[in-house]
């Protein structure tokens, strides 16, 4: 198998347990308990998407180098992740 195919693997795989965590029963149950939801499932989805940016496609990556531009995007998700943070 070639690095690209595993790459395009392993970037198929976050997305599933991304979207497992998101929709499927097991983030039911870790936002069912402030405990689990913080301590557990925040850190999760950190990790996850941190380790999402290292393998993104060449494609996606022209993609969202066109979409954040002017570093808006940037800008926006940055303080929506503060606010969550102060949130807590």
């Amino acid at each position: 198998m070639t690095s690209i195919m595993t790459a395009n693997y392993i970037f198929l795989t976050i997305i599933l347990a991304l979207l497992l965590i998101i929709f499927g029963p097991l983030g039911t149950w870790l936002e069912a308990s402030m405990f689990r939801h913080v301590l557990i499932e925040l850190p999760l989805l950190i990790g996850l998407g941190i380790s999402l940016g290292y393998y993104v496609p060449t494609h996606l990556q022209r993609l969202l180098y066109m979409v954040n531009a002017g570093g808006i995007f940037g800008l926006i998700s940055n303080i929506s992740l503060i606010l969550n943070l102060v949130m807590l």
